[in-house]
């Protein structure tokens, strides 16, 4: 008794701290590239601190079979990545790759700490809406060339993106727009103003995206729609699903006669035809270039394949070898990365990799699918805002590396384990279980 009196108090101090930390993390994360590491090692460090009361929260909330499962994947994750790095010759790439991955295992202890209390979900979804209404104010501020955002962000990239590659800013404003769009389709709202708010975080967190220019990640906006419409015809709230689904398309339809979207629409068709051409001097036509680099390396070595950062040094080999074709395009080799999440862990962990990758997404997206078949609509609303996130996730990977990036790493650990602890919490509160 005495005990759990103890992990009572220190969980309110824990809880209180964590209040502050993660609003600054989420502002930090995009804003100020920079600092965005201090506060998710503030997390890190909350977790590790509070190590000593894992055994009572454990005794008032076991672990279930996902949670097991999640956290299995983590561990492993890591644990291949710092063996391949003693394996395999390490270098600063190596070094870099290492830290990204290594955050998995160290985040463990945090997971406990977010599913030691139920998180008010109005207040964390209107935060979410409030840092999406924020990303759209600079996005539009640097595109239209204020003058105070020119003050303060050096414009290292010609495309609105804050202080992080444009990437990287689309993905996570898009993956913040779903998620405020999750709890607006899921939840039923008494005050139209704050109807009128969620959607206009929506569209934008939808235009912070679109102004990127970043072509990978709008690929994730249809997808996203057929998401929502399987969604739609599951029966939940299927009148205000199809209005919703109805306003995004219609959205991203009128979008896509802005002059810039459709310049990137057409330079990407026309690339490809360039491709199959012959003529490989594009953007597309690098990538393409170096996925064919990657597949000759995972031929050499498909088990563990040639270790962490290994890809830049290894592709340079093979263009000045011949070994691709002397019409290989001359960027190949100077990317520390081949543009792909899977040919990524391909080239630098093998067979082995590619799984584990797979699994980063498979893993969380049981658990989140099957929170869809709850009757809370708390947790549906968490399971498809962790469904959202990994479809945004998976389709951004297929022209980027997303766990090759601290953050976006961080982000996808972060709000996998709040989403995942907060439907364990919400299913000792309800008695129902979305394992059966």
């Amino acid at each position: 008794m005495i005990n759990r009196m103890f992990t009572s108090r220190v969980d309110a101090v824990v809880w209180r701290v964590l209040y502050l930390v993660f609003p600054l993390y989420l502002l930090f994360s995009v804003f100020f590239r920079h600092r965005s590491e201090t506060f998710s090692a503030l997390m890190v460090l909350i977790g590790i601190l509070s190590l000593g009361q894992m055994r009572s929260r454990l005794e008032l909330l076991p672990l279930r079979l996902y949670e097991k499962r999640l956290l299995l994947l983590f561990f492993v994750y890591s644990a291949v990545s710092i063996l391949i790095a003693l394996y395999w010759p390490f270098n600063a790439d190596a070094e870099r790759r290492l830290l990204d991955d290594i955050r998995l295992l160290v985040a463990i202890p945090f997971f406990f700490v977010l599913r030691s209390r139920e998180v008010s979900h109005r207040n964390l979804f209107l935060l979410f809406a409030i840092f999406a209404l924020a990303m759209l104010s600079v996005s539009l501020s640097q595109y239209f060339r204020v003058d105070y955002i020119q003050g303060v962000y050096s414009f290292r990239y010609s495309r609105p993106s804050a202080d992080v590659n444009p990437m990287r800013y689309a993905t996570i404003s898009l993956v913040v727009a779903s998620f405020v769009l999750n709890f607006w389709l899921v939840n039923q709202f008494k005050s139209k103003a704050a109807s009128v708010l969620f959607v206009v975080a929506v569209v934008g967190g939808l235009i912070a995206c679109i102004l990127t220019q970043t072509r990978g990640v709008w690929l994730a906006i249809p997808l996203l729609c057929l998401l929502y419409v399987c969604f739609f015809f599951g029966g939940r709230g299927r009148l205000k699903l199809l209005s919703g689904v109805v306003v995004l398309i219609m959205f991203v339809a009128v979008s896509t006669q802005h002059s810039f979207v459709e310049q990137r629409i057409n330079t990407t068709t026309k690339n490809l035809e360039r491709y199959v051409d012959g003529d490989n001097y594009s953007s597309l036509g690098v990538r393409l270039d170096m996925y064919k680099a990657s597949l000759i390396l995972v031929s050499y070595r498909p088990i563990l394949g040639h270790g962490l950062g290994a890809f830049k040094e290894k592709s340079k080999a093979l263009r000045d070898e011949g070994v691709i074709g002397d019409d290989i395009h001359k960027a190949v080799g100077r990317f520390s990365t081949p543009h792909n999440e899977f040919f990524q862990a391909l080239v630098e962990k093998g067979l082995v990799g590619l799984v584990l990758t797979v699994l980063m997404f498979v893993v969380p997206g049981l658990i989140f699918y099957r929170a869809l078949r709850a009757k809370n609509k708390q947790v549906v609303c968490y399971g498809l805002s962790g469904i959202s996130m990994l479809t945004v996730y998976f389709v951004a990977g297929q022209t980027g590396t997303l766990f090759n990036h601290n953050i976006l790493m961080n982000f996808y650990i972060v709000m996998t384990l709040l989403f995942v602890g907060q439907i364990r919490v919400l299913e000792r509160k309800t008695g129902e279980r979305i394992d059966r």
